[in-house]
């Protein structure tokens, strides 16, 4: 297969990720505190829009969707541009995207959403409540997110 071959299964990688995390989003937060899938797509559109997200209907729902995927690729891209380069990473990759999910739980937390308008205001806790949300939030972005994207990646630089 060649190298557009491999692009072709990070890019899946990203999209098998981001699906993953997105269905645990939409079940958890049902199930935590009775919000409905719309609102969770409002709420990811809000980082660009603020609170006009959840005046927006389909249409941001569905703008927080292309965000949310656009970024779960991006995060594939990067994990397997580093594996390309660094060999270890390659031949780790499941376990090492382990490692690149909690740098990616601290870099969307810390990081990325406080610099959306979304968060206006608002300060991420730091270090965070052991609680169930932490918890859930860690599991997805390790397992969901960053061993998925290191199966796939594994796979893609094989190809």
């Amino acid at each position: 297969m060649s190298g557009r071959g491999g692009l072709k299964i990070v890019v899946l990688g990203g999209l098998v990720a981001g699906l993953l995390d997105i269905v645990d989003a939409f079940l958890f937060w049902s199930w935590k505190a009775d919000v409905p899938p719309m609102r969770i797509g409002q709420s990811i559109a809000g980082g660009w829009m603020g609170e006009a997200a959840y005046r927006g209907g389909w249409g941001t729902f569905a703008l927080g969707m292309v965000s949310h995927f656009g970024i779960a690729v991006a995060m594939a891209l990067i994990f397997f541009a580093v594996a390309k380069l660094v060999p270890l990473i390659a031949r780790h990759a499941v376990v090492l995207g382990a490692v690149y999910g909690v740098a990616l739980y601290a870099v969307m937390t810390y990081v990325v959403v406080p610099m959306s308008i979304a968060t206006v205001g608002q300060t991420p806790r730091y270090p965070p409540n052991i609680d169930v949300v932490f918890l859930n939030a860690l599991f997805c972005h390790v397992v969901l997110v960053g061993m998925v994207i290191g199966v796939f990646t594994k796979r893609a630089v094989k190809a």
